[in-house]
């Protein structure tokens, strides 16, 4: 009888571990301002960071959290993609009716956080964002500004030009030379891009705009660009720009995918994994843990400090929601 309540006792705490909150693991819809935002939370115990995806002008949030679904259950995200305003967001250099309206986008994020904060009530107080073309332009114009409280940003196939750069912050863009409709030489009249970008007065290339977070970042000018490569496919190979920094701050350049969103399969899961994993590196780091690289028994993982505790150091003894970041 005591070996039988044992079982059942058992049973009963993992399921309560799988479970988690109510909806786990399955998309979930809320409204606010009549723009739907979709989510997904991990299903386990504790407290996770949110992961905002925005999605591409003319499309809407479902196909961003259909895109990342997988990866951020793997690494246990709340996983976020509101609907821009008739498929777009104001940010401010692209796109579509949001712009003319000139609609706060911030304000919305920040919202849209709080929701889901509140909704969930599993939010570690950690929030990294990305995006891909129209919404690649608003997560660097979020992570420009003070407004918006990051942990990092990344983008896929937009980049805002680098200007009026408020903070330090970990930065990642991929982007492809062969982009024709967001050129990697820039937007700007004569330019040919799409999206009406060819109205802005300056154009300002990829390589520019990382420069420009370079010098925000604190890198160091005199240490070589280091240079990785993922040779085992030639067409879906890309090479990343790193600087000495202070704030990882990354730029990516592919030779042949045009415009990424369009991409086969394996070159956007490569992406998409790696803006991942480079949101649980700087997620770890601002909460205090350490980075250990993978070797052959164990994967890359967060070593917690300072007494910290939780698969991205996010709980501390002395506060719940400690943030080194300075």
């Amino acid at each position: 009888m005591l070996k039988l309540l044992f079982l059942l006792a058992s049973f009963c705490c993992v399921s309560a571990l799988v479970e988690g909150i109510e909806g786990c693991g399955t998309r979930q819809v809320t409204v606010l301002r009549e723009r739907k935002i979709y989510y997904t939370v991990p299903c386990a115990k504790g407290t996770f960071p949110i992961m905002v995806a925005l999605h591409g002008l003319g499309s809407n949030g479902e196909v961003e959290l259909l895109r990342y679904t997988d990866l951020a259950e793997q690494a246990m995200f709340i996983l976020v993609a509101p609907d821009g305003v008739w498929g777009s967001y104001n940010a401010p250099e692209c796109c579509g009716k949001a712009r003319k309206r000139q609609l706060d986008e911030k304000k919305f994020f920040l919202d849209t956080i709080a929701t889901i904060a509140s909704i969930t009530k599993v939010h570690s107080g950690k929030t990294v964002v990305t995006g891909f073309s129209n919404g690649a332009f608003l997560s660097m114009e979020l992570a420009r500004t003070t407004a918006v409280n990051l942990v990092a940003a990344a983008a896929m196939s937009g980049y805002n030009y680098g200007n009026n750069i408020q903070r330090s912050l970990p930065v990642l863009l991929h982007h492809s030379l062969d982009d024709g409709m967001v050129l990697s030489t820039g937007c700007c009249s004569g330019s040919r891009c799409a999206f009406g970008l060819d109205v802005n007065p300056q154009c300002v290339p990829t390589i520019t705009w990382h420069s420009r977070w370079a010098a925000k970042n604190h890198c160091s000018a005199k240490k070589v660009l280091k240079h990785e490569f993922f040779p085992d496919n030639i067409d879906e190979a890309f090479e990343c720009y790193r600087h000495d920094c202070k704030q990882a701050t990354i730029l990516c350049h592919h030779k042949n995918t045009r415009h990424l969103g369009w991409a086969s399969h394996s070159i956007k899961f490569r992406v998409e994994t790696h803006i991942v994993n480079f949101f649980k590196d700087e997620i770890c780091k601002a909460s205090g843990g350490l980075v250990l690289p993978p070797t052959k028994k164990l994967p890359k993982r967060c070593k917690c400090l300072n007494r910290a505790q939780g698969l991205y150091c996010s709980f501390h003894p002395d506060g719940p929601h400690m943030n080194f970041r300075k």
